[in-house]
């Protein structure tokens, strides 16, 4: 038996934590601050571009499962928890 690695984080992994991250930041702003309106929009605008790069990340890690799913004709391999797990 070999033992486990400890998988370091990818990039497409750190880089949505980021955005993700940034996004959480700039809707606390506009939340919680007396922004004037041109910063509201310009924040805005940011948001909804970081909102962008996220979901194309995520598009293409959906893209891989499905990929790889259909590799393996559909099947794969899940561990249930067993009764004395839950």
């Amino acid at each position: 038996m070999t033992p486990e690695k400890k998988s370091k984080p990818t990039k497409s992994k750190v880089e949505l934590e980021t955005t993700l991250a940034k996004i959480e930041s700039l809707i606390s702003l506009l939340e919680h601050n007396d922004t004037g309106l041109e910063e509201a929009l310009a924040a805005f605008e940011k948001g909804v571009k970081l909102v962008r790069a996220a979901q194309t990340t995520l598009d293409s890690a959906d893209q891989k499962i499905s990929l790889l799913i259909e590799e393996n004709n559909g099947i794969v391999e899940q561990a249930l928890p067993s009764e004395g797990d839950k």
